[in-house]
């Protein structure tokens, strides 16, 4: 045992104090921090945003009556009317005007500088509008008072989209970005450290380190002594980053409570974004989210090791870390699927297969469509494959750390398991 607290302190102590370990952590801390006082500066940009730009309306037929109307599908701009066509491009190209649309009868064209992804929803605004401007004109000739159209008009209807087992389409939303940052912070922490697993071991084999740590330290206390090394000080830099956000989002609702002077539209704003931070089942959502975080990071950690063992030179890292980064990526075109739909039964069934079940069943669970007995059982699932997969892993390890020439082959490496041993 005191060869393994050797090993796990040596990894754990090498990845915290290391420079890279350190900045990685003060900036992702900085970005999460910043997360939570979105809501301020959003409000504080806002405010401070110049007037709407201007854009152009050339209106051939005449058949444009109400500005008021047209500029209801484009409230980020104001719209005044152009002379002519020719004078309103040379605005648009001189920059006065953001945009010009030439309305003629049915027909519209709407000139801008040039190809954005916000231009583009320009040509929809446009399209409603003339299909709105169609419409009352119609209603005038029908003999409808001005009175009566712009009733018709403004009716709005209210309602919402809530589904049978359960859960509004707010709570869609807020659960479908939950399991978003969610799975992502978990696939980049499991791809990256399990890199740094792959990398330790090549380097310390190819620079035949190997063989003296190998006659003073068992294998296995080597091996476990890495992983849990390298999941601790995974632990370590999250917890720094949780505890950031957190912080950071108690400072900024003691500037909520200041009573600054907002309007109602922003304090909506605000407190959305709070309750979507301070949601009820936040806390049991973290927890799940570290227990799956930990047993998935043994699990594909001791993958890594053991791959790794089999390598020969740094050349092989990117070969050996295919199997295991393979398998994440399949796990998460899963979950992209999943997000939309995590009832499925591909969904379903993969929560069940211990590489896939760390991120798809905390998927299925904070979308609604698994509950607190399907999460344990994953849960247990995940702790009987850690076992197994570590008892394997570690013969694995045993055998290749002292193996040099030819890489074996997935055939070979699976007949010599018979017979080697653990320590």
């Amino acid at each position: 045992m005191e060869q393994f607290k050797t090993v796990f302190a040596f990894e754990y102590f090498g990845y915290i104090k290391s420079k890279g370990y350190i900045i990685s952590t003060i900036l992702f801390a900085i970005l999460a921090a910043l997360l939570s006082v979105v809501p301020t500066v959003l409000i504080m940009w806002n405010r401070e945003a110049p007037e709407a730009s201007i854009a152009g309306v050339v209106d051939i037929q005449g058949r444009v009556h109400d500005l008021d109307v047209l500029a209801v599908q484009f409230p980020s701009y104001t719209i005044v009317p152009a002379v002519d066509t020719e004078t309103a491009l040379a605005n648009v190209e001189n920059g006065s005007f953001a945009w010009v649309l030439v309305i003629d009868g049915e027909d519209f064209i709407v000139y801008v500088p040039a190809m954005t992804l916000d231009n583009l929803q320009l040509q929809h605004s446009a399209q409603r509008y003339i299909s709105e401007l169609h419409r009352r004109d119609y209603l005038v000739n029908l003999g409808m008072d001005t009175y009566a159209i712009e009733s018709f008009f403004e009716i709005t209807p209210q309602g919402e989209l809530v589904a049978l087992g359960g859960g509004a389409a707010g709570d869609f939303l807020q659960n479908y970005a939950y399991a978003f940052v969610m799975t992502f912070i978990l696939y980049i922490a499991v791809a990256m450290y399990g890199q740094f697993i792959s990398t330790s071991v090549v380097t310390e084999k190819s620079s035949k380190a190997m063989e003296l740590l190998i006659t003073s330290v068992k294998p296995i206390y080597l091996m476990f002594g890495k992983v849990l090394g390298t999941a601790a000080a995974a632990l370590t830099q999250m917890g720094i980053l949780m505890i950031a956000g957190i912080v950071s989002f108690v400072i900024n609702a003691q500037f909520w409570a200041s009573g600054i002077e907002i309007s109602e539209e922003e304090m909506e704003f605000a407190y959305q974004w709070i309750a979507t931070i301070n949601a009820d089942d936040v806390a049991v959502r973290f927890i799940y989210m570290g227990i799956f975080f930990v047993l998935g990071f043994l699990l594909y950690a001791f993958l890594y090791a053991a791959f790794a063992s089999t390598a020969q030179r740094m050349e092989d890292v990117n070969t050996v870390q295919g199997w295991p980064l393979t398998l994440l990526v399949v796990c998460i075109m899963i979950i992209t699927f999943g997000l939309g739909n995590a009832s499925s039964t591909l969904i379903t069934v993969s929560s069940y297969i211990p590489f896939f079940t760390p991120l798809v069943m905390l998927v299925r669970f904070i979308m609604g469509a698994a509950g607190h007995g399907e999460v344990w059982i994953g849960i247990a699932l995940l702790v009987v494959s850690v076992v197994v997969l570590g008892y394997i892993s570690a013969k694995i390890y045993r055998m290749g750390v002292l193996m040099y020439g030819k890489p074996p082959k997935p055939l070979e490496v699976i007949k010599m398991l018979w017979s080697a041993k653990v320590n």
